[in-house]
């Protein structure tokens, strides 16, 4: 278990009987810490220290192999500290500007963004492939992306039913609308 918990830097969680990956974003008022979980982007909040099980990478590799030291026994040797690689420039670094690879085809990008809500997600892949989409289509590009992680076994049943709820609750508002062709959706113009 880490002895110091710091904003910004990614831990495996334990909520009831989940363990998830989450990013720490600041120092709750009243004690704990607020995180965002990277598996689906809401806010989560850790009341206490034991709720953390160790310290990760943002791809949630453990980061205790750094520390690990072997023992008296071991033939392995201590791990070689990593070295800092980073450039140093005098410009800020800028936030969450990661654009999309150009080098590969449009049609296997890959964005490197946050993760987003099931609904923003279907917009960008709408508005990439400039087509009539059905609801499986959509999902399966947004798995294939990585703007989106499904929890549950019919994801596409997920994302018709959050489709139709946006159509019917915001009408001519929506971003979203239904095609010509039965089942699938497009963008509104």
């Amino acid at each position: 278990m880490p002895t110091r918990i710091r904003p910004g830097q990614f831990y495996l969680a334990r909520f009831t009987k989940n363990e998830l990956l989450v990013r720490i974003e600041e120092a709750a008022p009243q004690g704990g810490w607020v995180a965002r979980s990277l598996s689906h982007g809401r806010k989560v909040m850790i009341k206490e220290d034991s709720q953390i099980i160790h310290a990760c990478d943002e791809n949630g590799i453990e980061l205790v192999a750094d520390v690990t030291i072997p023992n008296r026994r071991s033939t392995a040797l201590p791990p070689e500290p990593k070295p800092n690689t980073a450039i140093l420039s005098n410009e800020p670094p800028v936030q969450n500007a990661c654009p999309p690879v150009m080098a590969q085809p449009i049609s296997t990008m890959v964005y490197h963004a946050e993760p987003c809500s099931l609904l923003d997600a279907a917009a960008m892949i709408l508005r990439e492939k400039h087509r009539p989409m059905s609801s499986r289509e959509i999902v399966d590009a947004v798995v294939e992306q990585r703007l989106w992680t499904p929890s549950g076994k019919t994801p596409w049943l997920t994302l018709h039913s959050a489709l139709t709820r946006d159509m019917e609750s915001k009408g001519a508002k929506s971003r979203f609308t239904k095609s010509d062709e039965r089942g699938k959706f497009t963008l509104r113009k």
